[in-house]
């Protein structure tokens, strides 16, 4: 586990929906494939339904594998289009959440994505 990630777990902070909920209520994350799911990129929103379908738990799924550019740069264009925030980094956690919700939180940066 990273540095940060400790640093966010001591202030009772375990995850990317715990970060988001500090910020403004959205972040995207991969999941790989298992036996009840497909791999792909999946946005949630807080309080927001983005997927009418019971298995989808209210997030919108973006289906490709990890590397798939096409999945992600939907992913963070749906993630855009809800908070209008154009730049979204790497959590701890290894989701995406937007700049202005890291900033508040308060994790080192490591890696960020611009929308043009």
């Amino acid at each position: 586990m990273s540095k940060e990630a400790e640093k966010l777990r001591e202030r009772k902070i375990f995850n990317n929906y715990e970060i988001a909920k500090l910020g403004d209520k959205v972040w995207c994350e991969y999941y790989p494939s298992s036996i009840t799911s497909i791999c792909g990129w999946r946005v949630h929103a807080i309080g927001k339904r983005l997927s009418s379908a019971w298995y989808d738990y209210g997030a919108r799924n973006f289906i490709g594998n990890k590397n798939d550019t096409i999945a992600f740069n939907l992913a963070i264009r749906l993630c855009s289009r809800l908070t209008g925030q154009s730049e979204w980094v790497l959590s701890p956690f290894g989701g995406f959440v937007s700049i202005v919700t890291a900033l508040k939180v308060g994790f080192k940066i490591t890696k960020r994505v611009k929308l043009s």
